[in-house]
């Protein structure tokens, strides 16, 4: 049956794991080419509210070199990144965030890129936003992904932070149990 085969090749110049299904493939990796943050730069100010913005991929890129140890899963569609996860060090614990995009919700990549990635980890954080109905650069509402993050077994912690703009974040925790 066509897509339905899966296999894992190791490239060994670049760290890579591909796990692919069709056209479409889950790429592991340590490091981001500056091609790949520009394309992550893109998403990122397509899926989140326009108060989380960055000015320039260089932006983007500063702020998560800033951490230690990542480790990123992009989800490729048709040679496309449409997703992407990376989880990294941050205050001496281990941290994530998720991207996927708008127009590929509510097919299981979200899922896929979750399971992936934490099922290295003893536990894993993450902020996520609390407030409901923030503009987005393309003139839609963003929901806030809790009930997503609830169902995959996250726990919310009692650190919230409120932004300047009042978004309301809060952390969410995951353990192995």
């Amino acid at each position: 049956m066509v897509g339905l085969f899966l296999f894992i090749l190791r490239c060994r110049t670049r760290n890579f794991i591909f796990k692919r299904k069709s056209a479409n493939m889950f790429l592991h990796q340590k490091e981001l080419t500056e091609k790949q943050f520009q394309i992550i730069f893109l998403l990122w100010n397509k899926v989140y509210p326009v108060a989380f913005h960055f000015d320039h991929w260089q932006d983007l890129k500063n702020y998560f070199i800033s951490y230690t140890d990542h480790h990123h899963i992009l989800y490729m569609n048709n040679k496309s990144i449409e997703g992407w996860w990376c989880d990294f060090i941050r205050e001496d614990e281990r941290w994530f965030t998720i991207l996927v995009n708008n127009d590929l919700h509510k097919r299981g990549i979200g899922r896929s890129l979750v399971e992936l990635g934490r099922k290295q980890h003893k536990s894993i954080n993450g902020w996520v936003i609390e407030t409901n109905e923030l503009p987005k650069i393309e003139g839609d509402l963003y929901q806030s992904p809790m009930g997503f993050y609830l169902k995959m077994g996250f726990e919310k912690t009692k650190i919230h932070v409120e932004t300047n703009s009042n978004i309301k974040t809060v952390k969410i925790r995951w353990v192995n149990k």
